[in-house]
């Protein structure tokens, strides 16, 4: 099989805790981009799930000579990072506060963070606005996603419109900025793909279809499959248009999948988490969750920080291995030695302590509470279903607000 090797990801670290940082109400909020001598047009709404479901072919030429994004540069390949320092966690947490605030290099955030793998960068004046990644696994195949997504300067985008010629002069900028980006990273426009607006005027979005040279990649260690990278243009990428209380502002989404071996852990910071996790013989990680949230400045937990992370992974367990994975983590030994992870909740009424818990009983099943690098709450539980699955979950929240807490006495 011939492997092309392609960017990566940055080395730093993160990781979250599930402390009360965050919760349903805890919705993602509107952030002001900074202006800059960036012009555009002005923004309206369609997610990149929505308009994939109502879709109409938009024309895959463009025409370049109307643009008023800023001039590109050349475009670098870095190479592949495999390994991720847990001990810049703090860091990392506290850059990629500060990028949803203005205040930092959005894909220098996705990279570290949530493993996004090539140099793709938004137009100057961008405000990191949300992060993922996801896994999806079975016996047989995992499949990864990454995405993020980044408000304009100023809010705005230039028009995107199915009904316009090439769809619009945003659609137009779009493949004009970004072509030769994609074009030095070895792929290639092919297609795109406009939303069908539910309202006149929109507001819409648009995506342009890259497709590599060869799908057969190496990233972040891992060796797997990428069918395509898309680009969008929103022009209500905060969904301030389903929603009284957030601003409808423009940007850019940026995501791709990545098709690997199953358990292949195609992020740096989760496979670093993954494997500081002791996990009974035969468990298979299946689900894997990384977000970045923002919080909106009334939310009861903006104390915490303005934003936060959360993570989630899941591994199924073999069939009717249940009472054998309970005596397993009801045994203390199961987490001696373990320099990641210890046993113990966070105190509600001394934020510099953690104080001792214990395997139990939970809503769906039994766990009990982890501190991660004594800092971070987490949570570890274990259930069976009905038809015999067996899974185990490890839940983090990561808030910038987080400290080292001493074990009580």
């Amino acid at each position: 099989m011939r492997v092309k090797t392609v960017s990566a990801i940055a080395a730093a670290s993160l990781v979250l805790t599930a402390c009360g940082g965050g919760s349903s109400s805890d919705q993602t909020s509107a952030t002001t981009a900074p202006q800059t001598d960036q012009t555009t047009t002005t923004p309206p709404a369609t997610t990149p799930e929505q308009a994939e479901s109502d879709t109409t072919a938009a024309n895959g030429s463009q025409d370049s000579s109307t643009t008023t994004m800023a001039e590109t540069t050349t475009t670098t390949v870095p190479t592949p990072v495999v390994v991720f320092e847990l001990a810049t966690l703090p860091q990392l947490v506290a850059d990629a506060v500060a990028a949803t605030q203005g205040e930092g290099d959005a894909l220098e955030v996705a990279e570290r963070l949530g493993g996004f793998a090539f140099e793709i960068a938004p137009p100057d004046g961008s405000v990191l606005h949300e992060l993922s990644t996801t896994m999806f696994g079975s016996a047989d195949s995992a499949r990864w996603s990454y995405r993020y997504g980044v408000i304009a300067a100023g809010g705005v985008v230039e028009d995107v419109d199915i009904s316009l010629d090439d769809n619009g002069p945003g659609a137009v900028a779009l493949a004009a900025y970004y072509d030769p980006i994609m074009g030095a990273l070895g792929f290639e426009r092919n297609g795109s793909t406009g939303s069908d607006p539910g309202d006149p005027g929109g507001p819409n979005s648009l995506n342009h279809v890259y497709d590599p040279a060869d799908e057969q990649l190496l990233l972040n260690g891992v060796e797997g499959r990428v069918p395509n990278v898309k680009i969008w243009v929103d022009e209500d990428v905060t969904g301030g248009s389903y929603s009284d209380d957030i601003e409808i502002q423009g940007g850019y989404w940026f995501d791709y999948d990545f098709q690997v071996p199953p358990g292949a852990v195609a992020s740096p910071l989760l496979s670093e988490i993954a494997a500081a996790v002791p996990v009974p013989v035969g468990a298979l990680l299946t689900d894997a969750r990384l977000s970045l949230h923002k919080r909106f400045e009334d939310s009861f937990s903006y104390d915490l920080g303005p934003a936060y992370v959360t993570i989630s992974l899941t591994w199924q367990l073999p069939e009717g291995s249940h009472d054998q994975a309970m005596a397993y983590y009801a045994d203390s030994a199961t987490f001696e030695g373990n320099n990641t992870f210890v046993i113990g909740e966070a105190s509600f009424f001394d934020a510099t302590i953690y104080e001792p818990s214990e395997w139990g009983e939970t809503f769906d099943g039994h766990g009990m509470d982890l501190m991660m690098l004594e800092r971070y709450a987490a949570s570890l539980e274990l259930t069976e279903d009905d038809d015999g699955t067996v899974e185990l979950e490890l839940d983090i929240e990561l808030n910038p607000t987080d400290q080292v807490r001493a074990a009580s006495d």
